[in-house]
């Protein structure tokens, strides 16, 4: 039962429901700052001068594996595949290049459009989904108009599915005086269009604090973003204030008018300050009048299973909008990870066990967060699940494990109607003899999970910042391709051969949809694959609109290579190959055709019987 405490402060409203107390204020509306068509944007990148955007907070001492024995090759972190089915790269390229931060802080948005944005620290930039980049820019140029941004760090990306619109938010300042939140609604659905801009102040309470880490979430009538607060000077356990919510009218920012909002602040439970709030997005469609948020304990070592939701119960117009919470038991424990390892003793910062993304959908909640599998004292990625999420909610956690050290999952839905509650997990991964690169695993409508499929592998030893302890999240990105079932983006970073920092974007697909054909399709034109099943032989038959050096490799039913078939120029024109299969076992296996730049033209799966 709610309950008023009679104070005002800041005019704002204190409520208790169960275990979780909070505040809320109300702040002026904030007024449309700039209107401005990205023609008119400069293009171009940050200074050429390495910069760490501001560490997550932590509240234990920094735990590394350099004293633990070598367990990359460990057989008991292997998780056998539970379903055949695993996630196939369709279609992929290269995203934005060495940034000069770090981390990369990958996230990107899909319209139904095909437009892409994908943003990473510093930098924004809009791609068609061959690969083609249509606009770039850094943040700060992105958002001249606003005035001098010093430094601009934590960008999030969302496409708002409803409204069929964009919207992109970042940060400016790491000090309570030079604190900004920068948000652009994108006008239409092209992003290549006019957007409009406005600033909101980062430390609206004048507390003496600044707003770090966003994330960002939309339902049907309006935008919410969540910030960590620290005071100044923070760094590790010192300076954590509070976790935030904004509640934002989104339909006003699409038109130019002022934001009307409410800031949920002093979110407590059991009176323990809650630490990192997250937004649950619709995974394919929006959801609404009511906005749910996700908290864990991300820095128990000793391992809990509680995960905390939290509701906002209205829209802002109504005028009674509460912030209430309940507690889930997952029923398997998550604990603080390690640092994950790299070659030579050189590790990558995994921070802790917040809930790095969360979607509702089909009144299934799944979301992921940085885990350690006990056994191996390795970095996992740590899958929740909770179906019948409005009624009798059934719970379960699993880990997902390979012999990779794993973490950043973000979850992408696959929209399914056989399977409503399947979905894909992309994350990074490294180890001690794998250079860091992404993967992702399927789980189907059962929470059966497939082996790990190689994504992007990574070109050497990531080294950015001073010292052998790296930064390589903060966070990825993984959604629904809008309009297509069984199709998800993933934007991951992985390390390039001058141990930098890079983006990789990718489409990957599932099972039945593997075999979908992609309009803007490559040059590669209907690849065939005959007789299918195969025995001794099997051909393959395409046509190139142009020449082009090709790579065509065998991959088993996991998604793992078994052997490169062939390396060379191939002409225009009609090809045919026939290939050997009577020396291997029977079974499922995938023929994949790349380009020279590593894009995938081709993925076909094709069954060897005896």
């Amino acid at each position: 039962m709610k309950q008023l405490i009679l104070s005002i402060l800041l005019f704002s409203l204190c409520w208790v429901q169960a275990q979780l107390t909070y505040k809320k204020h109300a702040p002026s509306p904030i007024p449309l700052k700039a209107a401005l068509s990205i023609l008119h944007i400069r293009e171009g990148m940050e200074p050429a001068l390495v910069r760490e955007a501001p560490a997550p907070m932590r509240k234990s001492p920094r735990l590394n594996q350099q004293n633990i024995p070598n367990q990359s090759n460990a057989e008991t972190t292997f998780q056998s595949a539970q379903t055949s089915d695993v996630p196939v790269v369709v279609k992929s390229f290269v995203g934005q290049g060495y940034q000069f931060s770090a981390p990369n802080d990958n996230h990107l948005a899909v319209g139904a459009n095909g437009k892409i944005i994908s943003v990473v620290n510093t930098n924004m930039t809009v791609y068609d989904t061959s690969g083609a980049v249509l606009f770039s820019s850094s943040l700060s140029n992105f958002a001249d108009t606003l005035g001098v941004l010093g430094y601009t760090f934590d960008p999030r990306a969302i496409y708002d599915p409803q409204a069929d619109r964009f919207i992109v938010t970042f940060l400016n300042g790491f000090l309570d005086s030079t604190s900004q939140i920068i948000i652009a609604f994108s006008q239409t659905n092209n992003p290549e269009g006019d957007w409009n801009f406005y600033l909101l102040n980062g430390n609206p309470l004048n507390n003496s604090t600044w707003s770090d880490y966003p994330a960002i979430g939309l339902n049907q009538q309006e935008l919410f973003l969540t910030y960590n607060t620290f005071t100044n000077g923070s760094a590790n356990n010192s300076g954590y204030t509070e976790s935030t919510i904004w509640q934002i009218d989104k339909n006003n920012g699409y038109s130019g008018q002022a934001l009307t909002s409410d800031y949920y602040y002093d979110l407590k439970w059991a009176g323990d300050t809650l630490f990192n709030t997250t937004p649950v997005c619709g995974g394919v469609t929006l959801y609404g009048p009511n906005m749910y948020f996700l908290n864990s304990n991300p820095f128990s070592t000793a391992g809990t299973d509680s995960i905390y939701v939290l509701e906002i119960t209205n829209t802002l117009a109504s005028g009674t909008a509460t912030l209430q919470a309940t507690s889930i038991q997952m029923g398997l424990n998550y604990y603080e990870p390690l640092e994950a390892k790299q070659k030579n003793n050189h590790t990558l910062i995994t921070n802790d066990s917040r809930v790095q993304a969360a979607i509702l959908e089909n009144d299934a909640l799944h979301f992921v967060l940085n885990s350690v599998d006990q056994a191996t004292q390795r970095p996992m990625v740590y899958y929740g699940r909770v179906t019948n999420f409005s009624g009798t909610r059934v719970a379960t956690g699993t880990i997902l494990m390979d012999t990779l050290d794993l973490a950043y999952g973000s979850i992408g839905h696959l929209a399914d109607p056989l399977q409503p509650y399947a979905v894909v997990v992309g994350c990074l991964h490294s180890s001690n003899t794998t250079n860091a690169g992404h993967s992702a695993f399927y789980l189907d409508n059962d929470g059966l999970i497939s082996a790990r499929s190689l994504v992007k592998s990574g070109g050497g030893i990531l080294n950015v910042l001073s010292g052998t302890s790296e930064r390589w999240g903060d966070y990825t990105g993984c959604v629904a391709q809008p309009g297509e079932p069984g199709s998800v983006w993933y934007a991951g970073s992985y390390s390039s051969p001058n141990a930098r920092n890079m983006t990789w974007i990718s489409k990957i697909r599932v099972g039945q949809f593997i075999a979908g054909t992609d309009s803007e399709m490559n040059p590669m034109q209907e690849l065939s694959l005959f007789p299918v099943p195969a025995q001794e032989r099997i051909s393959v038959r395409f046509e190139l609109a142009e020449g082009k050096l090709l790579e065509i490799l065998l991959l088993d039913g996991q998604g793992k290579l078994i052997r490169t078939i062939a390396r060379d120029y191939t002409r225009a024109g009609k090809i045919e190959l026939s290939i050997r299969t009577d020396s291997i076992p029977a079974g499922v296996y995938f023929l994949q055709i790349k380009d020279e730049s590593g894009s995938n033209l081709a993925n076909r799966k094709f069954i060897v019987t005896p």
